[in-house]
């Protein structure tokens, strides 16, 4: 007759830690797939994009104030683009779920569906606000006309 330490079979399946460890591995994998299957963009992308154009507006500023010359802006609602004009630098794109409202300065210049915000040689600007917004998330990027600085805010998010 078997004892019974003999008869006994080692349990087999998984600890709870094993499990928890494969559920979280899954959960983080569908976070970031997620996004990339339904098409739309993520409020961290369009975080990110906002923070693209704000560098964008920055550079701007910066390319006047070392070149003593005045430096353009532009960013294009039709056509979901923001660019530094002049630059071999490759245009943000704006994703097209991603809602766009602007105010601009008399002193800024638009033309049609393009908006360029000017940025002089002393570091002033013609003064701006973009807002993009997705999924009750906005990025405000305001660009002060007096000192041409440009902020990024970001409301309900």
């Amino acid at each position: 007759m078997a004892s019974r330490r003999e008869s006994r079979r080692p349990l087999r399946g998984f600890s709870m830690l094993e499990t928890v460890a494969a559920m979280a591995i899954v959960a983080m994998l569908a976070g970031l797939i997620m996004p990339r299957l339904f098409g739309g963009t993520s409020r961290a992308g369009m975080r990110a994009v906002a923070t693209e154009v704000t560098s964008l507006l920055r550079q701007s500023r910066l390319q006047a104030m070392a070149s003593g010359q005045e430096t353009r802006f532009t960013f294009d609602t039709e056509g979901r683009t923001a660019q530094l004009a002049g630059s071999t630098l490759q245009p943000v794109g704006i994703p097209a779920d991603v809602a766009i409202d602007h105010e601009i300065s008399t002193r800024c210049r638009q033309q049609g569906a393009v908006i360029d915000v000017i940025f002089l040689p002393d570091g002033r600007s013609c003064g701006s606000r973009i807002t993009l917004s997705i999924d009750g998330l906005r990025a405000v990027v305001r660009t002060n006309w007096l000192v041409g600085t440009s902020s990024l805010d970001f409301v309900g998010g």
